[in-house]
């Protein structure tokens, strides 16, 4: 059983996700934006064992907590790119199931800079603004992953999405509790 704890940074407009295996006390955290004091709590608090980290993209605001992480955790760090800053990383570059902290990571959609991937019935991704119909191409093809995949029996039979998204303002974070797919 998991449990995602969401955490907003107002200061760039970022979510960060810690997502808890609580059957075996490990834990990951999903673009750790700001490392602060209240993440610090939470992790500490649950005593559970930080595995990795995974971004969704590389934006300096989702990544600027990294350097205080790995100061305090021995932690993998999975990245559309090969590097953050002087990490070097695991490069997503294909579709693939991931097993680490006990949890089966599926990554459905990675391009050069972003990252999608579902845990349980968990979706993962940039943010919220690509479902957007603007034709910006940098998310078109994600778009197009997204809406198909929405379409396909395989996940309307099986599971409800929920959608997390790591950038975007406030009232991304509703998304939640309000949007189910």
């Amino acid at each position: 059983m998991i449990e995602i704890l969401p955490i907003f940074n107002p200061s760039n407009q970022t979510n960060s996700f810690i997502v808890f295996n609580k059957e075996e006390s490990k834990a990951i955290i999903i673009n750790p934006a700001d490392f602060t004091l209240e993440m610090l709590e939470h992790l500490e608090k649950a005593n559970d064992v930080i595995e990795a980290v995974f971004f969704t993209h590389n934006n300096i605001n989702d990544t600027k907590g990294l350097t205080k992480l790995k100061k305090i955790y021995d932690i993998k760090i999975y990245s559309a790119k090969k590097s953050i800053g002087n990490f070097e990383c695991e490069q997503i570059t294909e579709s693939k199931h991931i097993n680490i902290a006990g949890m089966d990571i599926f990554i459905m959609y990675h391009s050069n800079i972003s990252v999608l991937f579902l845990i349980e019935d968990n979706l993962f991704l940039n943010s919220t603004y690509i479902f957007n119909d603007y034709n910006d191409e940098i998310y078109s093809k994600a778009i197009t992953f997204i809406k198909d995949s929405f379409k396909s029996e395989l996940l309307n039979d099986f599971f409800q999405l929920k959608l997390f998204p790591t950038a975007g303002t406030l009232t991304t974070l509703n998304i939640c509790d309000e949007y189910n797919v």
